[in-house]
């Protein structure tokens, strides 16, 4: 979970694979987006042992699996914990994401998935305001 500015993403999943439990499907937490803080803010890690201290008020929800068909496609509140899990067959577990943030965005001072020029750029609390990496969806 990364809060990535003053209000919610809305991260999308487009399954191109089947996405089971036994390749790696996400796996949510219901409910968590209602008492995630920004300023508990839990860096993307394999280990989810670092949410459930942040948060171990967590550690009594039981969570959710999200199987998807290829083709099907998910959005979660980002504040919602979620995590996948191992590909343990032969096959692939491919998606599509994209994340929708709200107009205003800021940098948490995280890589994630930024190109390392973009990473270098940006300080943290500059607005998300590149064009070709962030374009605006609605309104035109």
């Amino acid at each position: 979970m990364t809060p990535t500015g003053p209000a919610e993403s809305v991260p999308e999943s487009v399954a191109l694979d089947d996405a089971t439990p036994e390749n790696g499907c996400m796996y949510y937490l219901p409910g968590t987006h209602k008492s995630a803080e920004f300023e508990r803010n839990v860096p993307i890690s394999p280990s989810t042992g670092k949410l459930f201290k942040a948060y171990p008020e967590w550690n009594e929800i039981r969570p959710v699996v999200g199987a998807m068909k290829r083709g099907d496609c998910g959005f979660h509140n980002g504040l919602t914990a979620h995590g996948a899990g191992a590909n343990m067959t032969p096959g692939y577990r491919r998606a599509m994401t994209c994340a929708y943030m709200p107009e205003g965005s800021t940098f948490n001072g995280q890589k994630n998935i930024l190109p390392e020029d973009e990473f270098a750029r940006l300080k943290e609390g500059d607005v998300l305001a590149n064009d070709a990496l962030t374009p605006r969806v609605w309104p035109q």
